[in-house]
């Protein structure tokens, strides 16, 4: 067994080397995201969905953001970074500079409103329509 955890930490570390990770890729990120959001004692759940370059993000107890799903702008992803742009129904802007992590999560904060607001999100498998 420890032989076996042993090869898989080289092979992780190879890759990592490489520039390569055994977690989420630019192609793996279209999905829909969901977990909790944080902001001072404030929280509710945030849904984001990526398709590509696009994507909206809806985050539920937040009224200052809005009732519905808000576009994302300047989507990307590069050096297991993503990297988005919102605007709040109240005007305010969100950016966005989140690590992704090796084990698939996206998880830090991001600045909204002139505060820093944290999400803790993971791909949901399936979702029923």
């Amino acid at each position: 067994m420890q032989h076996r955890k042993t090869l898989f930490g080289n092979v992780a570390t190879v890759l990592a080397v490489l520039g390569l990770s055994l977690g989420a890729h630019a192609d793996d990120l279209s999905g829909v995201w969901k977990g909790p959001w944080y902001l001072g004692m404030s929280s509710g759940v945030a849904v984001l969905r990526l398709d590509g370059g696009q994507g909206t993000l809806h985050m539920t107890n937040n009224e200052n953001f809005g009732a519905e799903p808000v576009l994302l702008r300047d989507v990307s992803f590069e050096s297991d970074v993503l990297r988005f742009l919102a605007k709040g129904d109240d005007g305010s802007a969100m950016t966005a500079v989140l690590p992704v992590r090796g084990d698939g999560a996206i998880r830090g904060a991001v600045t909204y409103g002139g505060y820093k607001l944290r999400l803790e999100l993971s791909i949901v498998k399936s979702e029923s329509r």
